[in-house]
């Protein structure tokens, strides 16, 4: 029996689980996990986790580690934990550059200089607007 799924407008799936899902999950358990695991507490296939956790791992989010003859287990980067709350809406954005390396790069760079930028107000109080 085959579970019917939406599609958006472009004819693409319609994602149901995010990125920011993951986090959420690797945040919640502060445990190493598998694949599975994180499949299991979001309700999707080993195959979407993966695919996931494998995006977040190329943007530096998580880090795996081979455990077993087929075993990986997957945990927050320090990067990522100190940075804490969602990564999506900033990071997506280096997508929009298409193959414009630098354009992402700097990006990607500006987007954690807010990131900073953001915490360190959060952590000391805002003085004045």
């Amino acid at each position: 029996m085959r579970v019917s799924r939406s599609r958006g407008d472009d004819g693409k799936y319609i994602e149901k689980t995010t990125i920011d899902d993951v986090i959420a999950v690797l945040t919640e358990r502060d445990e190493p996990l598998t694949g599975k695991e994180v499949g299991e507490a979001l309700g999707i296939s080993n195959r979407s986790a993966l695919d996931k956790l494998n995006s977040l791992e190329e943007k530096d989010n998580v880090e795996r580690k081979k455990v077993g003859a087929g075993a990986v287990v997957w945990w927050l980067s320090d990067e990522q934990r100190a940075r804490g709350g969602p990564v999506g809406p900033l990071f997506d954005l280096v997508g929009l550059f298409g193959d414009d390396d630098e354009a992402a790069a700097r990006s990607r760079k500006r987007s954690e200089e807010w990131g900073e930028e953001f915490d360190q107000q959060m952590m000391g109080g805002i003085d004045e607007a």
